[in-house]
């Protein structure tokens, strides 16, 4: 079976970053959770737990204009949305 150039490029790059223990920038929305109107988490990358899972950084706010601005922001860095 052969595969194209593109994707074994693609699983180059993806076994190299799992090596180096680095995944992609995400983020994703959540919206009415407890009190909390608008709630993003949002992950570098690179920070963990102790044991190994992701660590996910957390805002909340209250206004939606600044919840749109932060997910703007976010994507300007090169983070990518990524649904639960």
């Amino acid at each position: 079976m052969m595969y194209s150039l593109w994707f074994l490029i693609l699983c180059d790059m993806v076994y190299k970053n799992l090596i180096k223990g680095k995944t992609m920038k995400t983020f994703h929305s959540m919206q009415n959770i407890g009190k909390v109107k608008y709630l993003i988490n949002y992950h570098d990358g690179i920070k963990t737990h102790n044991d190994g899972s992701r660590f996910f950084n957390i805002t909340a706010f209250k206004n939606k204009k600044k919840a749109a601005a932060f997910e703007k922001e976010l994507v300007n860095q090169g983070y990518i949305e990524k649904p639960f």
